[in-house]
């Protein structure tokens, strides 16, 4: 019989490859827990469209936002006031959205956002829909949390999340 030393090889990277992948999606899930996030938020497109132009969408957004939130100089207030949220790309070949869980800063009206974000992004993305839920309980943080982070064995997907700090002016 001939021996396939490759299949051996290759089935070892496969394993560490999958380990590894499993690995990083805890660790991002954990991170996420950590995070103190207060809204679970899907912002979907409901168009083709291509990552750059999403995460273009998702900052204009993210502006707009902070500017309601924070007044006309919100882009020189400190980390503490600002929104930061944690944003993952799913689906990107067919209905590509974002799922981002976010936390408003200290200063923030809660009111003010729950009226605003949805209709932020729709002013921004006409064909588009924003979906926005408080979480409740730390039940809820962690199933939100494992539930963002499903993709991550993918390449793409590991390669399609975002942190609010990027957008940065």
């Amino acid at each position: 019989k001939k021996i396939n030393k490759t299949v051996g090889y290759t089935g070892l990277f496969m394993t560490q490859t999958r380990l590894q992948n499993r690995q990083y999606r805890l660790a991002m899930s954990r991170m996420l827990q950590d995070m103190d996030a207060g809204y679970f938020v899907t912002a979907n497109f409901n168009r083709c469209t291509n990552i750059t132009a999403a995460r273009n969408a998702l900052k204009a957004w993210h502006a707009r936002m902070d500017k309601a939130l924070l007044g006309g100089s919100w882009s020189r207030k400190c980390d503490a006031e600002r929104t930061f949220f944690i944003g993952f790309a799913e689906h990107f070949d067919s209905n590509l959205h974002w799922h981002l869980m976010l936390r408003l800063g200290d200063k923030a009206d809660r009111r003010v956002f729950e009226q605003k974000a949805a209709t932020c992004w729709d002013k921004l993305v006409t064909s588009g829909c924003m979906d926005v839920k408080k979480i409740d309980t730390c039940d809820d943080t962690r199933r939100i949390a494992n539930y963002v982070t499903k993709d991550l064995w993918h390449d793409e997907a590991r390669n399609g999340f975002v942190v609010s700090t990027e957008f940065k002016t």
